[in-house]
């Protein structure tokens, strides 16, 4: 999910291989993006093991329920630089950070990014990752 000025975009993205597909904000129809993985623009995985070694000022912001799952909604910053192996962050700046994390499993629900990471970021971009469907069986057709 992004927001420029007044204008909200969603857009979801399927990687397979080496291939990947986006959904255009448009017509919201999939896709395939010529000669561009996923994994060159976030690897979800590491940006989870980046984020809960680089958190600063942690604190617990609530309680929610994310995809009915109860989560502890967690707040914090970090430094753009820390993200330089999962995104192609520039460093300089500082990202606000929240995390949802499922109360009996442990297992993160959701993460949001605010703040410019990359060079080509607008002022103030929102990132917004959902993280679902563990431990199920997915069939993915391109």
């Amino acid at each position: 999910s992004a927001k420029n000025g007044s204008i909200n975009i969603d857009v979801d993205a399927i990687a397979i291989g080496d291939k990947t597909w986006i959904t255009n904000p448009f017509t919201r129809r999939f896709q395939e993006l010529p000669n561009t993985s996923i994994f060159d623009t976030i690897d979800p995985v590491g940006l989870l093991k980046v984020v809960t070694s680089e958190l600063e000022n942690v604190e617990i912001a609530g309680s929610e329920s994310v995809d009915g799952t109860d989560s502890w909604h967690l707040t914090g910053t970090m430094p753009s630089s820390a993200l330089a192996g999962v995104l192609p962050a520039k460093s300089g700046n500082n990202v606000d950070f929240e995390l949802w994390v499922g109360k009996s499993d442990n297992l993160p629900r959701r993460t949001r990014l605010k703040g410019p990471i990359t060079g080509h970021d607008a002022s103030n971009p929102t990132r917004l990752i959902n993280f679902t469907k563990f431990d199920q069986n997915v069939t993915i057709s391109p």
